[in-house]
C-alpha cells in the first residue's frame, strides 16, 4: 500500500519543525538578554516563540540546553566576523591608524547586525558560574585573540595607552555597545539623532583625539 506521505529522512527536519527550533532560539536570546537567564521560564519562551512548551524539551532538552545552544548559533557568524578582522590585522600595507578605524568599525558593524545577541553578551559577562565560562570559551576569547594583535600593534605605535589587550579590547567593545545601546536616548537629546554610522565615527575621532600622540587623524570609511 501506498503511503499518503512519505517519511522524513534522518537529519532532515520538517520545515516547520526548523522554523519552530529557530523561533525558540530567537525567543530565548530576547528573553535572556532583557531579563536574564534565572528570571525567564520556558512557558514565556515558549510563548514568544508560538510554540508549545514542550518543544522547548524536544528540540533542546532543558533551560541550560537551550541557553547553550543560542551561544552556539553565534559561531557560524563568528566565524566569518573573526575572518574579516584577521583580513585587516594582515593587510600590513593600510596605515596603521586606518587599519584600527576599520577594526573598530567592525565591531559597531557586528554589534548593530545582532543588537540582541550583543545586548545576551553583555548581560551574561557580569554573572560568574559556568554560563559566563561557556560563553569566554567559546565567544569572547576567541573574539579577543583575533583582535589582540592590531591592538598590541596600536599600543606600541602609541596609538592607545600602554593598557592590556583584555583590558583594553574589553574597554573597546564597552563602548561601543553602550553607545550603540543609547541611541533611544541620544535621539531624544541630539538634534538630528546620530544614527549608527555618526555613532562610530565620533567614537573613532575621540579616541584619537585623546589617544593619538602627533599621528594625523585617519580618514573615517563609510
Amino acid at each position: 500500500m501506498t503511503q499518503a506521505r512519505a517519511r522524513r529522512g534522518p537529519g532532515r527536519p520538517r520545515r516547520e519543525e526548523a522554523d519552530g527550533q529557530q523561533r525558540l532560539l530567537d525567543a530565548a536570546v530576547t528573553l535572556f538578554a532583557a531579563q536574564g537567564f534565572d528570571a525567564v521560564g520556558l512557558r514565556a519562551i515558549a510563548a514568544q516563540a508560538d510554540c508549545d512548551v514542550s518543544m522547548v524539551a524536544h528540540h533542546f532538552g532543558s533551560k541550560a540546553a537551550l541557553w547553550r545552544a543560542v551561544v552556539d548559533s553565534m559561531l557560524p557568524q563568528l566565524h566569518i566576523n573573526l575572518a574579516q578582522v584577521d583580513a585587516i590585522c594582515q593587510a600590513r600595507g593600510e596605515p596603521l591608524q586606518c587599519r584600527v578605524v576599520r577594526a573598530i568599525g567592525l565591531l559597531f558593524d557586528h554589534i548593530t547586525a545582532s543588537e540582541a545577541m550583543a545586548r545576551f553578551v553583555m548581560r551574561e559577562t557580569s554573572e560568574p558560574g559556568e554560563r559566563l565560562d561557556y560563553l569566554v570559551e567559546h565567544v569572547i576569547r576567541p573574539v579577543m585573540q583575533h583582535y589582540t594583535p592590531l591592538w598590541q600593534e596600536a599600543v606600541q605605535a602609541g596609538l592607545f595607552p600602554p593598557l592590556s589587550p583584555p583590558l583594553l579590547h574589553t574597554g573597546l567593545v564597552g563602548a561601543v555597545a553602550f553607545l550603540l545601546g543609547s541611541q533611544a536616548m541620544l535621539a531624544q537629546l541630539s538634534d538630528p539623532p546620530p544614527d549608527a554610522a555618526a555613532l562610530r565615527d565620533a567614537f573613532c575621532q575621540s579616541l584619537f583625539t585623546h589617544f593619538a600622540r602627533g599621528a594625523a587623524e585617519p580618514h573615517m570609511p563609510r
